[in-house]
């Protein structure tokens, strides 16, 4: 056999081993795991009414916020994910130009189905995730208050005072020892504009007509992408 020949085999065979072994290696990486997480909010409003000046406060809302998601790593860089999520959405408006001053507190309790990406380090570094996400709005409560005295407050579950399916979008960073920080965007308005109530005197009026209450915000995520096992790993 011609030396170049066996070179070329050689050669061949070289390429067609390093091949094998990036196949395996990719495989190797492809996973399948959950992970739960805790979510501490901080959320503001696209919010006008009309002509209206309204002033937009900042809501802190640590709980209940509860995500269980469920990862498959395509390779140590690349993840997708959807799951579970329970969340407290909500936002808080002012009108200190009127008398009495007015602030109203509205929150919603969500069911929500998440889909989105991760690329970077998944396991050792920092990663970047997008994605979007609907929600079911099941549980609504407003207060209102006075010269900042509380005068009204009620729940309604299944409210038609709210839009109740949710669309947004997100982006987040995660980085090493499981700390993470997400942005997101919800579409729709909280309250529903076409809400008709109906008062004791039998009077109509429409209590959201007109307002603007789009929510986006900012949270705290702790071990979002930490593997379910690594916990049950140790009490087991």
């Amino acid at each position: 056999m011609k030396k170049s020949s066996l070179y070329s085999l050689v050669l061949c065979t070289l390429f067609l081993a390093t091949i094998s072994d990036v196949k395996a290696q990719e495989q190797s990486n492809k996973k399948l795991y959950s992970s739960t997480s805790l979510e501490i909010i901080f959320s503001l409003a696209d919010v006008s009414a009309d002509s209206i000046s309204i002033s937009n406060v900042l809501r802190f809302a640590p709980v209940f916020n509860f995500q269980w998601l469920l990862n498959y790593d395509m390779s140590k860089n690349m993840s997708f994910y959807s799951g579970l999520d329970i969340r407290n959405l909500g936002f808080i408006r002012e009108n200190k130009n009127l008398e009495p001053e007015l602030k109203f507190k509205h929150r919603v309790y969500t069911f929500g189905l998440p889909l989105g990406m991760r690329v970077g380090n998944l396991h050792n570094g920092v990663s970047l995730y997008l994605g979007g996400q609907i929600e079911w709005a099941w549980n609504y409560k407003q207060k209102r208050f006075e010269n900042g005295n509380k005068v009204d407050k009620f729940v309604e579950w299944n409210s038609d005072r709210v839009n109740q399916w949710q669309t947004s979008a997100f982006i987040g960073v995660n980085f090493p020892y499981g700390m993470n920080i997400k942005f997101k965007y919800y579409f729709n308005n909280l309250l529903n504009e076409d809400f008709r109530e109906i008062d004791a005197t039998g009077a109509v009026s429409y209590p959201y007509a007109g307002q603007q209450s789009q929510i986006f915000y900012f949270s705290l995520n702790f071990f979002m992408f930490e593997p379910t096992r690594k916990y049950t790993e140790t009490f087991f």
